[in-house]
């Protein structure tokens, strides 16, 4: 699958509750990115002949849905990124003068010359 261009990922799960019957055993969820999601199914169904399969799977009980991200993963212990700092102002010409003091009295010793 992950052959298949726009096929990014993909991660097998087991039942692990109570195994009824009319339930699946095994579920394969796969992650699409594509900005053409009727070319990337496209392309499943055209290699979907080379592809090897294995023969645990059910496939007349096999179910292929297509599900979108409505928000980001949530957890409890997750808190959310707080917003950068805003960046400090830039330096205006009157911050830096051509002095490198603002005041005769900020020179400290008094000017030998």
């Amino acid at each position: 699958m992950l052959q298949v261009p726009g096929f990014v990922a993909g991660r097998r799960y087991a039942l692990t509750g109570p195994i009824a019957a009319d339930r699946p055993r095994f579920l394969a969820v796969y992650e699409i990115e594509t900005d053409d999601l009727a070319a990337t199914l496209q392309a499943l169904s055209a290699a979907a002949p080379t592809m090897t399969v294995s023969d645990a799977m059910d496939q007349p009980a096999t179910v292929i849905d297509l599900y979108e991200v409505l928000g980001e993963r949530r957890t409890t212990t997750t808190a959310p990124t707080p917003p950068a700092p805003p960046a400090p102002p830039a330096p205006t010409e009157s911050d830096h003068g051509e002095h490198p003091y603002p005041s005769e009295s900020d020179r400290g010793a008094a000017d030998p010359t």
